[in-house]
């Protein structure tokens, strides 16, 4: 039995990320210092640093994002309302993707400690994603295995993120910034790299993330 077998994602670069889990825009990496994100204004003792964590059965890690780039893919070239980022971290091999709402007004009233289900195919809800983000990830078995944590495509309530701030940090000409900060929690089946299903037990991966998130400024702006 394939995970996610009977699943065919609207935006190919989750096809990719889901199915084989090796072709990636962008990376992060496990390294301790990076640039700083641009920001300007903010309060003295805010913490900056952009990562993402990941807890499974059987490691953890804290992989350093300060190097990705955030730049967002569009779910539609037409009436385009939500955008995702997919990356993956080359020291470990874990690959995530995030999907929010593309207008800055609409993203910047995003709720925090609510939980937003873990939508697998986020960009064929869009009316539900203006409310919500999406967060999900694809992780080793252990690091070098070729066996990986796979989230379960249904809705499930193991499966969803939090907000804990949603920070706006600044603009340009086409983008309003926001720093992010969240946790997750994903219920997840393993597969060997063929995607095959080798275990009944599902398992929940868990983890905390600091991203910077691009949206459009435009929209509410010109």
């Amino acid at each position: 039995m394939k995970v996610n077998d009977r699943i065919t994602p609207v935006i190919s670069v989750a096809k990719v990320m889901l199915v084989i889990a090796s072709l990636f825009l962008y990376g992060c990496e496990k390294k301790a210092n990076g640039p700083d994100d641009g920001s300007d204004g903010d309060p003295s003792g805010v913490n900056k640093e952009l990562f993402i964590s990941f807890k499974t059965p059987g490691w953890s890690e804290k992989i350093d994002c300060s190097h990705l780039s955030f730049l967002p893919n569009s779910c539609s070239s037409q009436a385009n309302s939500v955008y995702y980022v997919t990356a993956t971290s080359a020291s470990t091999r874990m690959s995530f993707q995030i999907s929010y709402p593309v207008d800055s007004a609409v993203f910047g009233k995003l709720v925090t400690d609510r939980r937003f289900p873990l939508r697998f195919d986020a960009c064929g809800a869009s009316e539900a994603m203006q409310e919500a983000i999406s967060f999900m990830l694809v992780v080793p078995e252990s690091k070098g295995n070729t066996n990986q944590w796979m989230p379960i495509p249904e809705l499930n309530e193991k499966s969803y993120a939090s907000l804990k701030s949603v920070t706006y940090v600044k603009s340009d000409n086409r983008y309003a910034y926001y720093r992010i900060a969240g946790s997750y929690t994903q219920l997840s089946a393993l597969a060997d790299a063929n995607r095959d299903r080798i275990s009944d037990a599902d398992k929940v991966i868990s983890g905390d993330f600091q991203l910077m998130i691009l949206t459009d400024r435009t929209r509410n702006e010109e």
